[in-house]
């Protein structure tokens, strides 16, 4: 009996991560009076804060959500990170769960760059730790969607210029500077030409794109869960067009039933119930 409950409960879990019947919640945040070309998204500290890239003026912004998850009441936090010395062209981020620790994909050095924040979720105690991932091998270099799983030893990259996601291993927990290629990779290509966005789902079953070409957010399974080589497109995705026809990054709430792209034409955060 206790078995059979929990091939529920896991069923249950896989289901809820599906976008199938996703909707636009009416729901944005503008970000253009910090940067006019974003292009990454993280939300984190129960859904209380957000971060966004800029590649105008090469900083990371910080924004308050008075409501969690809900980016319509989120506010800048007059707080940011330059990065102008480690990269011109920033892409994505992603942040370690207890927030101290963040990683940004660089997109004119070809690098994954790690920063440590002596207040976590403070985006401006951040320091660069001169720890880093050269990624020039991998995708033809430009590897800008990343997500790193939570007990930091895998970490996916989504190449535009290879059209697939990319998977590693890092031999120390949570630092980049260990992390090498699995000699492991899933193509997208069929699906989108341009990858931006990369997110999974906390059991690694499921796996989601976003497309700047096509403006969609795409779904796949993995059979063996964090193991990219057994990706399989769902023949499932979400148009964000009517939103915002250059769609960049992605990221999503930790049970699955929102997520959140950004738009790089509309210089906003449009969020979507699943």
């Amino acid at each position: 009996m206790l078995y059979k409950r929990m091939i529920m409960v896991t069923v249950a879990q896989d289901e809820d991560w599906d976008i199938a019947n996703a909707a636009y919640a009416s729901k944005q945040l503008s970000t253009a009076s910090q940067d006019a070309d974003i292009s990454g998204l993280f939300l984190g500290d129960d859904g209380t804060k957000g971060y966004v890239t800029g590649k105008t003026n090469d900083k990371v912004f910080q924004y308050t959500l008075s409501t969690p998850w809900d980016i319509s009441t989120a506010s800048y936090a007059s707080k940011s990170l330059s990065v102008s010395s480690q990269d011109s062209s920033p892409r994505n981020l992603f942040f370690k769960p207890d927030g101290s620790v963040m990683y940004l994909s660089g997109g004119s050095s070809r690098k994954v760059y790690q920063y440590s924040l002596s207040t976590p979720w403070d985006v401006s105690t951040a320091s660069y730790a001169s720890k880093f991932k050269d990624l020039s091998t991998e995708g033809g270099g430009l590897l800008p969607g990343i997500f790193i799983k939570s007990d930091g030893i895998k970490m996916y990259l989504v190449g535009v210029l290879g059209d697939a996601v990319f998977q590693y291993t890092l031999s120390t927990p949570w630092d980049v500077s260990s992390a090498s290629y699995d000699s492991q990779s899933f193509s997208v290509i069929s699906q989108d030409t341009i990858m931006e966005g990369l997110f999974f789902s906390p059991s690694g079953a499921k796996m989601f794109c976003s497309g700047r070409d096509s403006d969609k957010v795409y779904q796949y399974t993995l059979e063996t869960p964090w193991d990219i080589s057994t990706a399989s497109y769902d023949s499932v995705s979400v148009s964000v067009l009517s939103q915002d026809d250059y769609s960049v990054g992605l990221t999503f709430r930790p049970d699955g039933s929102s997520f959140y792209i950004v738009g790089s034409q509309s210089k906003k955060i449009h969020q979507y119930t699943t």
